[in-house]
């Protein structure tokens, strides 16, 4: 009888694989947006442009978000420099039905408009860089890339306060 039941399980275990699987593989993962627009000034009125030297944007390839703990990979980017800004490509980490359903909430997350691509720089190159790395103007001269996050989008209703 034991021998029956552990089959039984075996089987049970074995369906629910094949049902992850399946909407898995039917379910899109990919993300596209921009985390960073040109000429599009911050509240504290700083800009990036075509100028600023983001270093070699080619290595930026870790998304990622913040949790309790810090920061957790969810997924690959590919930034792209193009005439509006950085784009990012992001593929995310569907390996778990945890990763399936977190990807799910992202995707309702994105639709409503209440997640946004950020661009993370290298903090230990940004502060040692000699010279500032914001003009007079408030145009970025340089921000060193490290990786991209996934971030709720800033409630402005009440920052003014």
């Amino acid at each position: 009888k034991g021998i029956t039941m552990f089959k039984d399980e075996e089987n049970a275990i074995d369906r629910r694989y094949r049902a992850f699987r399946d909407e898995r593989d039917a379910t899109p993962n990919k993300l596209n947006g921009y985390a960073i627009l040109w000429n599009n000034k911050t509240p504290f009125g700083q800009y990036f442009s075509l100028n600023t030297n983001f270093g070699d944007i080619t290595k930026v390839n870790n998304l990622i978000r913040l949790n309790g703990d810090g920061f957790d990979s969810i997924g690959t980017v590919k930034a792209i420099k193009d005439d509006s800004g950085i784009f990012i490509e992001a593929t995310l980490h569907m390996n778990t039905p945890f990763e399936l359903q977190r990807l799910r909430s992202i995707n309702i997350l994105l639709a409503k408009g209440l997640l946004i691509f950020i661009a993370n720089p290298d903090m230990n190159k940004l502060n040692s860089h000699l010279g500032g790395y914001v003009s007079d103007k408030g145009e970025v001269t340089y921000w060193p890339l490290i990786d991209i996050s996934l971030v709720p989008v800033p409630d402005v209703r009440n920052s003014s306060k």
